[in-house]
Parts: C-alpha cells; structure tokens; sequence
C-alpha cells in the first residue's frame, strides 16, 4: 500500500506542475473566447481534424496539489464534468486504492451513450 501511495503522490505532484503551467501560460496559441465570473477561457486549435483544447484560468483558493487531487477522483467528476454518467470499479488493488475504473459518459453530439 505504501508503493502505490507513493506512485500516486509522484502522478499528483507531475500533473500539478503541469496546471501551474497551463494556467499560467496565455501564449502558445491559446485564444481568449470568453470570461465569466472571474475565470477566462482559452482555446488552443488542434490539428485538422481533431477538437480544439480548452483551458479555465482563474483563482481557486487551495493549493494545486489539492485541486488536482479532487478533479482526478473519480467520485468528484459528477462536479466538474457535465458529460459523466456513472462508473464501476472494475478491480481494487487494497482498500481505499482504485486502480481500473469503467465510466459511462452521456451522448455527445447527438450520439446516444
């Protein structure tokens, strides 16, 4: 168990430097499109034929680590995630440690889920 906490505060700590650096960068071909209640969006075209990228930029009053931590459990995603259905741990490694995960996402795009 020890491990596997210390592999996913190593994920926490690697995907929190990257939200420091999305918010924090407006340059690389990120286009302002809108701004709401103090949160700027951004999108960066992607290549022909695939979706465009968007990003949120605005004060979250808790340290990155902790943000990152409640977006990527997946109990939390009904919060964020306007497209999550449902989901089903398919196998738990030790208590309190999910490691494969099944989501069901609603239709997108007029496409039945």
């Amino acid at each position: 168990f020890a491990q596997a906490t210390s592999i996913m505060e190593a994920s926490i700590s690697r995907y929190a430097s990257l939200f420091v650096k999305l918010a924090s960068s407006n340059a690389d071909g990120w286009e302002k499109i809108s701004e709401k209640s103090g949160v700027q969006l951004f999108q960066n075209k992607a290549e022909e034929g695939k979706p465009p990228i968007n990003k949120g930029v605005g004060i979250v009053n808790k340290p990155p680590k902790e943000v990152l931590a409640y977006v990527r459990l997946h109990t939390n995603r009904k919060h964020w995630d306007t497209f999550y259905a449902d989901h089903k741990i398919v196998k738990e490694i030790e208590p309190g440690f999910k490691t494969i995960l099944s989501m069901r996402s609603k239709g997108q795009f007029g496409m039945a889920p």
